[in-house]
């Protein structure tokens, strides 16, 4: 067994567990705007946390055995090779900024959050927080990434259909999301003391009911 096939053989498992990881996280996903007490969203969150960091290193691990097998038999100058690099930062600076944003923000809600039903700014992240988008887009991007090593296009089609697929990710998650079904939301203390009075005013007599009784 040459280098090249054994390095195709480390490139190809990279491959496989970043896709097995992103199926369990995007699950996960699922759960999680779908959970409807803190408990159950520290869990999903925690796995979803816990699993983003197998990314880094399969990047990593695709990224060099990558640029091995174009040294190898192609050159950089070309399209494919272009457009799939642009991919790969974007997938590091959008994994890294913007998912990773929202882990923070979950961890920063639950480090203040009691137990019981999901508050309105948790469920806030938990279903409309822009990371839940972009991991899809990054799933999309990341297949248009394999398509184009596959078929290797010039850089105007290579660029074009990774901007399809991330598109595609990002529709994907649209779709799916609206047979979720959402959180229930804690009411927060202005909701509990615009209930309280209502209630009073519902229960307290009218001001004239002595006078019109009388009469």
């Amino acid at each position: 067994m040459d280098g090249y096939r054994l390095v195709l053989f480390l490139h190809l498992c990279a491959l496989l567990g970043a896709i097995a990881t992103s199926t369990l996280l995007h699950f996960a996903e699922v759960r999680l705007r779908a959970a409807d007490t803190v408990a159950a969203v520290r869990l999903w969150a925690g796995l979803i946390e816990k699993g983003a960091r197998v990314f880094p290193l399969a990047l990593l691990v695709l990224l060099g055995s990558g640029a091995y097998l174009v040294e190898r038999s192609w050159a950089w100058s070309s399209g494919w090779v272009e457009a799939s690099l642009g991919g790969v930062a974007v997938l590091f600076v959008v994994g890294a900024g913007v998912i990773g944003g929202r882990s923070r923000a979950l961890r920063r809600e639950l480090a203040n959050a009691g137990e019981g039903a999901v508050p309105a700014a948790l469920a806030q992240i938990t279903r409309e927080h822009v990371g839940g988008v972009a991991s899809w887009t990054n799933t999309g991007l990341a297949l248009g990434i394999v398509f184009v090593m596959t078929t290797k296009p010039a850089l105007a089609g290579s660029l074009a259909a990774l901007g399809v697929a991330a598109g595609l990710g990002a529709v994907t998650r649209d779709l799916l999301a609206r047979g979720i079904p959402v959180a229930t939301v804690a009411p927060t203390q202005t909701d509990l003391d615009l209930l309280e009075q209502t209630g009073a005013n519902h229960t307290q007599p009218p001001k004239n009911s002595g006078r019109a009784a009388s009469t």
